[in-house]
């Protein structure tokens, strides 16, 4: 099955950089034909020289209403290559525009400018969204003097699709930083009272860390959206993205006695943390063990934002 890889990102994010360097791996640089679809010209050039040393092709596609189907199946078959990379538009919608391939054939890879990444998202969040949401990878270049921001950015990604693979690279290339250095709460205690800015933090991080907040004593105020025998479902509406796009943060929140409670009423909840495996997600998620729950006034700031 012919592979697709998918990279988008906004213009000058290091698209093409990431290629040549992808194409210069060992384990990539198999000798495979290999075709570069470009929708937009940077910096960074293919030049004839890397382009015959690596098998590669460079078809130009400069404007998005030619990102057709038939455009697609036409280069295909002209080039016939062994494998495909999309260097993509970042302002272009990429919805619909892969429904030529199976998703099978695709990896979806979303390079990201750590020096920029918080100026698109304060001012374009819904075109990151875009390129975000069915990314398996997220790369952050360019993230040297950014390392104390690192955490709160993949936090920002994680909110928009929490099941990407996360790269940092600096000058010097790949690298592993600390992300739990900026958390507005003291990991290390073992009760977390949760504000209604520190929620949506704690919430993305309980999820993909959930082992490190195991029996840990948790506090904050929520909406009951489900109820079922002894179960409930706490937690808030998160912005994410836009005004008209909301997200629910919440929490399965057992307890041995919740017939005084009904769906939609406000509660304080004071819970430890469990972590408790599902077949259906394949992972372990936070489960908050109700130790004491009282209904409660509706909070000023009823949705919770995640930067």
């Amino acid at each position: 099955m012919k592979k697709i890889y998918f990279v988008n990102g906004f213009l000058e994010a290091g698209k093409t950089t990431f290629v040549k360097e992808l194409l210069s791996q060992d384990y990539f640089d198999t000798g495979e034909k290999t075709l570069v679809l470009l929708c937009e010209d940077g910096s960074e050039e293919y030049t004839a020289d890397f382009c015959r040393g690596h098998h590669l092709t460079v078809e130009i596609i400069e404007d998005e209403d030619t990102f057709t189907d038939e455009k697609l199946k036409e280069v295909e078959e002209r080039i016939n290559p062994e494998r495909i990379i999309i260097e993509f538009n970042g302002m272009w919608n990429p919805e619909h525009k892969l429904d030529y391939w199976s998703g099978e054939q695709i990896m979806m890879i979303v390079i990201i400018d750590a020096s920029t990444f918080k100026l698109y998202l304060n001012n374009m969040k819904p075109y990151v969204k875009q390129q975000i949401t069915n990314a398996y990878m997220t790369v952050f270049r360019s993230c040297d003097g950014k390392e104390n921001r690192l955490a709160s950015y993949r936090r920002s990604i994680r909110a928009l699709n929490p099941q990407t693979n996360f790269v940092f690279k600096n000058k010097d290339g790949e690298m592993n930083p600390r992300l739990d250095e900026d958390l507005p709460y003291n990991i290390q205690a073992n009760r977390i009272d949760l504000t209604e800015e520190s929620f949506g933090t704690f919430y993305v991080d309980a999820m993909e860390y959930v082992t490190r907040y195991k029996d840990k004593i948790v506090s904050f105020t929520g909406k009951i959206f489900k109820k079922r025998k002894n179960t409930l479902l706490i937690g808030r509406k998160a912005l994410t993205c836009c005004s008209e796009d909301l997200t629910m943060f919440a929490f399965i929140c057992d307890a041995r006695d919740v017939g005084e409670f009904n769906e939609y009423e406000w509660v304080r909840v004071d819970g430890q943390v469990k972590a408790e495996y599902f077949e259906k997600l394949q992972a372990s998620i936070p489960v908050i063990q109700i130790i004491w729950i009282e209904k409660c006034q509706k909070p000023d700031q009823e949705v919770v934002e995640i930067y």
